[in-house]
């Protein structure tokens, strides 16, 4: 993956996080746990299908709702992988 194309997916995700989340996008960094912010499996759930839409990648099968630690640089090594 392109370097800009991975700064694009982190300033998307940063966006969708920063409405759904109501926290200002500078405060959320890749590493962060994004479950810390209150992100529960249904706004992870949004922000994969926003992904899906916007990137058209495919992420079903790396999904995992049961984890206790998600971050801005899981999903997009999960987004590489696929």
């Amino acid at each position: 993956m392109s370097e800009i194309k991975r700064l694009d997916i982190e300033r998307f995700i940063r966006r969708q996080l920063s409405e759904l989340l109501d926290v200002e996008m500078s405060e959320i960094k890749n590493e962060d746990n994004l479950i810390d912010f209150g992100a529960n499996s249904m706004i992870i759930v949004q922000l994969y299908v926003g992904l899906q839409e916007e990137y058209r990648v495919h992420l079903e099968d790396k999904l995992d709702l049961y984890k206790n630690h998600i971050s801005i640089n899981e999903i997009i090594d999960s987004i590489e992988a696929a």
